[in-house]
């Protein structure tokens, strides 16, 4: 009764922690580790809530300087007063670009209006000749294994010719010794 006990709390034991057997022991007792370290579900989201702490961003309370416009050659007007330019650039008026194609486009195919009317009598269609004849096609009965001459009569095939074709040579092999 005891033995059942100890191993049932030793199954225990085992289920809920880590556990080995002591290693260099003479009865047999189990070495219980610590817990390992449990977590819960990832935080999801694209905002600041989903970090572990507020987040220190480094450029809070800086002006904000523009790149693009220190890249940017600045016009020095009283340098350009002092060559001789009074008048500031201004732009040309507005191009016009041509919007037709510099050569004429080409047709994919050539339209022919067909017409069938009479040239005497407006009102009275042109009929053109027959067509080509030809027969009639076959008749049978449509569907699943049919044929035009009936239904084929089923012939069985004998899978062992190759075999009765052997015998009978060794037989008339045997019968010549």
């Amino acid at each position: 009764m005891k033995r059942q006990r100890i191993s049932q709390i030793i199954t225990v034991i085992c289920l809920t922690s880590t556990a080995r057997l002591v290693p260099g022991s003479e009865i047999k007792e189990v070495a219980i580790d610590p817990p390992n370290i449990r977590t819960g579900p990832g935080k999801k989201g694209h905002t600041d809530s989903i970090l572990f702490s507020k987040a220190s961003y480094n450029s809070i309370g800086d002006p904000f300087k523009g790149a693009a416009l220190s890249m940017v050659r600045k016009e020095d007007r009283a340098a350009q007063i002092a060559v001789g330019n009074e008048k500031p650039f201004k732009p040309q008026n507005h191009v016009r670009q041509p919007t037709n194609a510099t050569y004429p486009h080409m047709k994919e195919f050539e339209h022919v209006q067909k017409n069938f009317r009479d040239p005497e009598d407006n009102r009275s269609v042109l009929v053109g000749p027959r067509n080509f004849l030809v027969n009639p096609p076959k008749k049978g009965i449509v569907g699943k294994n049919t044929t035009f001459s009936g239904v084929i009569p089923y012939m069985a095939d004998d899978y062992n010719i190759p075999k009765e074709l052997a015998k009978k040579e060794r037989l008339k092999g045997q019968a010549l010794m």
